[in-house]
């Protein structure tokens, strides 16, 4: 036990930015799965979970040091895989932090973009992403799986893990697996259902909140996040995503039935296409952004939708392109701002009107855009920082769209039902996107007068046919 306690009083002595120790700030939990991995007589493989702002990172990468210089044999090699090298590198960045604020381990470490060396020891901490291909040839003496349930949730991804775990018995090596919680659905999950019932590990489920977040902040992140994130986030609960967009109340709670609908001067506009053309529709939305001027320059961006125009295919009836490239042309020069298209859907539009109004913009969809875009709209509704005229095509399609989980947890983009659609919030989720990434100018709204379709008249306000009378 002299070499754990001997671990333990280092990791303790490790010192923060600050200047203060590691030791003074630990929570008993921090304690408990510290002292686990540094025991070499314990079972050596250990799934810890936290929630997030839990230390995983920070406390991992000082148990890391205290294995190198106190627990490890010389010439160790030590991994830290993570669901991508940028990821992996903050615990590398933490050890350097140690190094540098913590006077005994100076000039104990040689650092370079992606490992730390121990100057006496020779053993070594390598950082790597979990699809690296050379993960089957490891002799790892100490690894550290960082935010397992951050993976992806493919067969390629378990596969990789696997590649780790199984060199483990050639030395043989101790593994840390640490992660957030994430969906049951996850194959983390089915890790860890196995782990708590091996001898070979030890589970430590640490829930939330943690103790150094404070009340109004989670009370914030309540409110914000759909509850499910904030389970796994902030209580470290293992629990299965929300599939819907919204909840109709806060879908109900953005409506304006007195939205006025008429260009106003000094303000720039987004026009977001999406286009359809035989089996989805062709959706134009024109949007603006305000900020409250009694919040002054850093209130919250709200999101107004001005129009919304729709295109429907009917059986052997596709969608009129030329129709939908016209009213943009007219409205881009009533609404003066930036027109965002996916490029792919509509290169040569996107051409033609770049010619005619400027600024037109072809965006690529990515996973990872498609995602940004879902969790802006879903941050606008459930904080009522959107507003949307009534609409009941419009509410009843926000109602109903889900969110779909990508093959990253966490990572969410708007989906639907088989036959329905989702074809006016994708559009809407391009144009909320693009101006909260572009703050707006101020100016108050104007309520009352009416809506405006530039595709009917261009000298006054005229209500669509189909739409609500005037409230």
């Amino acid at each position: 036990m002299d070499e754990v306690n001997r671990a333990l009083d280092l990791l303790c002595a490790l010192r923060f930015d600050d200047g203060k120790r590691w030791g003074e700030r630990a929570a008993q939990f921090q304690i408990r799965d510290a002292t686990t991995i540094l025991d070499p007589t314990a079972p050596p493989h250990v799934f810890a979970t936290r929630p997030r702002g839990g230390s995983k990172t920070t406390d991992f990468a000082g148990i890391s040091v205290a294995m190198m210089l106190e627990v490890l044999p010389a010439g160790s090699r030590v991994y830290v895989i993570a669901a991508d090298l940028d990821q992996g590198k903050i615990l590398l960045d933490s050890v350097r932090s140690f190094a540098r604020n913590t006077a005994i381990l100076h000039d104990a470490f040689r650092f370079t973009h992606d490992r730390a060396t121990a100057s006496r020891s020779d053993s070594t901490l390598q950082i790597l992403p979990c699809d690296h291909e050379g993960l089957w040839g490891l002799r790892p003496a100490f690894v550290v799986v960082d935010e397992i349930g951050q993976w992806p949730d493919t067969d390629r991804s378990q596969e990789r893990f696997e590649a780790v775990a199984t060199a483990l018995p050639k030395l043989p090596g101790r593994m840390a697996v640490i992660t957030t919680p994430s969906a049951p659905g996850h194959w983390a999950y089915r890790l860890l259902e196995y782990a708590r019932n091996d001898p070979l590990w030890t589970v430590h489920e640490t829930q939330g909140p943690v103790p150094w977040i404070s009340q109004e902040i989670l009370e914030s992140e309540r409110r914000r996040l759909p509850s499910s994130q904030f389970d796994r986030l902030h209580l470290g609960v293992w629990t299965e995503p929300e599939d819907h967009l919204a909840r109709l109340e806060d879908i109900h709670a953005c409506v304006d039935p007195n939205l006025d609908s008429r260009p106003r001067p000094n303000t720039e506009y987004c026009i977001a296409i999406d286009l359809g053309l035989t089996h989805d529709r062709a959706v134009v939305v024109v949007a603006h952004g305000e900020l409250d001027p009694k919040l002054g320059k850093d209130a919250p961006i709200r999101v107004v939708v001005d129009l919304l125009k729709v295109w429907t295919p009917e059986p052997g009836k596709p969608v009129q392109l030329q129709e939908v490239e016209d009213y943009i042309a007219i409205t881009g020069r009533l609404y003066p701002g930036r027109v965002r298209a996916d490029f792919w859907q509509a290169a040569g539009m996107i051409q033609r009107l770049q010619r005619q109004l400027g600024r037109v913009q072809g965006i690529t969809p990515t996973a990872t855009t498609a995602a940004q875009s879902a969790a802006n709209l879903t941050i606008l509704i459930r904080s009522h920082r959107l507003t949307i005229p009534d609409d009941e095509a419009l509410i009843g399609e926000l109602a109903n769209v889900r969110l779909r989980e990508t093959t990253t947890p966490g990572a969410y983009r708007i989906d639907h039902q088989p036959g329905q659609h989702d074809d006016r919030a994708i559009a809407l989720g391009i144009a909320a996107l693009d101006i909260i990434e572009h703050p707006p100018n101020r100016g108050p709204r104007i309520r009352g007068l009416g809506a405006f379709d530039p595709s009917e008249t261009r000298s006054r306000p005229a209500r669509r046919a189909g739409a609500r009378p005037f409230r």
